[in-house]
């Protein structure tokens, strides 16, 4: 199972699908903004994936309409906390 990346004809596009249930976006801005999340609701109208994520710069977590949303620090803390590296 690996990682891609995904983008439609229409031009949304979400950087990564690690399987089949999951769908990452990662933006370097530090403060998201409505049109960051085209990508993730495009592949959530279809119904396929059961987790959409944002990772960011910004420093809250939040969730709206299904896609959490993380600060980049809490995605890879959570990421890795089970692994010793």
């Amino acid at each position: 199972m690996g990682t891609s990346y995904w983008r439609s004809k229409s031009g949304h596009e979400v950087n990564f699908l690690p399987g089949h249930k999951t769908a990452i976006e990662v933006k370097a801005s530090s403060k998201i903004s409505r049109n960051d999340f085209k990508g993730l609701k495009y592949l959530k109208e279809q119904g396929v994936f059961e987790n959409l994520i944002m990772v960011s710069q910004d420093s809250v977590s939040t969730c709206t309409d299904n896609i959490l949303t993380l600060p980049w620090e809490e995605f890879l803390f959570d990421l890795w906390k089970d692994k010793s590296v």
